[in-house]
Parts: structure tokens; C-alpha cells; sequence
């Protein structure tokens, strides 16, 4: 631990909000990414709006 975040820690109970992180871009991602959002739009149609499980979209 650095002595800065020692220090910060002290000043303030709260800590300082999260830096924001990109999107994870994998290479299957763009292949099968489309396919699984027509079966989460098909399954949330039909099913009231609900998503399924993982192991029903696998």
C-alpha cells in the first residue's frame, strides 16, 4: 500500500469512484454476439420480458 493511499484513506471515509473500464472485446464476440441477442429478444418476448438462464442460451 502507498503512502498516498494511506494518507487518502485517512482524510476520507469514502473512497474516490472507480475509473471507468472499457468494454472487453473478445474475437467470438462479434461472431455469436448478434445470434444471442435475437434468442434474449425472442425469449424476453415471449416470456414477459424476462431474460433466461445461461445454461438455456448455451
Amino acid at each position: 500500500m502507498s503512502p498516498y493511499m494511506v494518507r487518502q484513506a485517512l482524510a476520507s471515509p469514502t473512497p474516490p469512484p472507480r475509473k471507468e473500464r472499457a468494454a472487453i472485446q473478445g474475437r467470438a464476440k462479434g461472431r455469436v454476439g448478434p445470434a444471442i441477442d435475437v434468442i434474449l429478444d425472442e425469449y424476453a418476448a415471449t416470456h414477459a420480458g424476462q431474460l433466461p438462464t445461461v445454461g438455456l442460451v448455451w
